[in-house]
């Protein structure tokens, strides 16, 4: 009989699930013919989608001698037909010879073979001596072996004795073990993990940093230890990671860290160092009233020293936490406007942030023009409001009045005729 033949003889005969069809297959698989072993796995696995239980564990118990024959595993194509054959199958009665082909066999022979017992032990306790299979697995040289022996262990529980073994995973070369191993880290006491995880933010690969980053949000008794890290911190971008971490977690804090977080800050902003947006991200939450008087405090004391550039930083990091004030407000348009170009085209104006919030301010109850009068402007920046204000048909009013007190103060000057012609031609357009 030709190979296809035969091939659709073992088929057919497959699908009749009787004891001599089933006994006629069987021969067929501890034939001497490797060829005839294939198809007629080939056959017992189509015929296994269909078959009842009873036929299934028939097919298995005849399979169980024949996986552990060195005959068998010689010839490699022949073997992956049987693991196949035992992939389809399922059943837990192939557990013990499958774990045996695993430790006997190498490369995508052993690989079938992890797929197999993955199939045999679903939904099935592992024993003892089959966790610490699976475990050596994880370091094997096939990633696919690395990833069905993963996947088993998943929901299985580690305990803090195999911390070395996971730390030796998560430095490892594998990406599914790094993955893995980081993961059932969160698992563990948290001094004995604490130091490894966040050893691995800095990691080189993507996948264990950002697998470090999960198990740190969900590793239990870290905060103190986290808080610590970021405020001895001297890297931004180490410090932007440990900082959502943090705030992921939702920790109570206590008020010497909360203290310790506002000194910090405080000493970022002082030196102008990047470090603050991060401290920012996490006091931002735990202490948004504190942060914000103390932003505050800070823009109006570089107003005084005129650096306007410093003060207005401080101040649109503010307006980033819940419920800034108009004098907030205010006092960012005031240190925007000292440091503008202060030029009176339209796409100027348009761009210019102080101009675009004293429009706003004066939509509201805020008393621009008094303040604004208060502040020791110069005569151009006093005349550059009004001259915007003046185009914002809300806003005429406030533009009179500044630009009054500009022809007021400066008569004779070039500032104070330019402000008049333009309080000329606002009058004549509102009447």
């Amino acid at each position: 009989m030709r190979p296809r033949e035969r091939s659709q003889a073992a088929a057919w005969v497959a699908h009749q699930q009787g004891r001599k069809p089933l006994d006629a297959l069987v021969r067929l698989l501890g034939s001497a013919d490797p060829e005839a072993v294939r198809q007629s796995a080939r056959a017992l696995a189509g015929a296994c989608v269909s078959a009842t239980d009873e036929w299934r564990g028939a097919v298995a118990e005849r399979l169980v001698p024949l996986l552990g024959q060195e005959a068998m595993r010689a010839d490699e194509g022949t073997y992956l037909a049987l693991l196949d054959l035992a992939a389809v199958l399922a059943r837990p009665e192939l557990r013990a010879a499958l774990s045996q082909a695993i430790e006997a066999t190498a490369g995508r022979v052993r690989a079938a073979a992890a797929r197999a017992f993955a199939a045999a032990v679903h939904r099935v306790k592992l024993a003892g001596t089959e966790f610490r299979m699976l475990v050596g697995l994880l370091e094997d040289p096939d990633e696919a072996v690395v990833r069905t022996a993963a996947e088993l262990l998943g929901d299985q529980p580690f305990k803090v004795e195999h911390f070395a073994t996971l730390s030796r995973l998560a430095s490892g070369p594998s990406v599914a073990a790094r993955k893995f191993a980081l993961a059932k880290m969160a698992e563990l006491d948290a001094s004995a993990v604490l130091k490894t995880l966040l050893a691995h933010l800095d990691d080189a690969d993507y996948t264990g940093r950002t697998t470090a980053q999960a198990a740190l949000k969900q590793v239990e008794g870290v905060h103190s230890p986290l808080v610590k890290e970021l405020l001895r911190c001297d890297d931004e971008r180490r410090a932007w990671v440990l900082a959502d971490i943090i705030a992921a977690r939702g920790d109570a804090w206590k008020r010497e860290q909360v203290s310790a977080l506002i000194t910090r800050l405080d000493d970022a902003l002082d030196r102008s160092d990047r470090l603050f947006s991060a401290l920012l991200h996490v006091a931002g939450q735990v202490a948004t009233e504190r942060v914000g008087t103390l932003l505050e405090e800070r823009a109006e004391k570089l107003i005084k020293q005129k650096k306007y550039d410093l003060a207005a930083k401080r101040l649109s990091l503010r307006l980033e936490l819940p419920e800034p004030s108009d004098e907030t407000r205010f006092l960012l348009a005031l240190s925007r406007l000292r440091a503008s170009r202060r030029d009176r085209g339209l796409p100027g104006r348009r761009r210019d942030e102080a101009l675009e919030i004293f429009t706003a301010l004066d939509r509201g109850t805020f008393p621009l023009v008094e303040r604004l009068r208060k502040q020791r402007l110069t005569p151009e920046e006093m005349f550059y409001v009004g001259f915007h204000l003046a185009e914002e048909p809300a806003a005429r009013d406030s533009a009179q009045a500044l630009l009054r007190h500009v022809v007021k103060q400066n008569t004779r000057t070039k500032t104070g005729r330019a402000a008049k012609n333009k309080l000329e031609l606002l009058e004549r357009a509102l009447h």
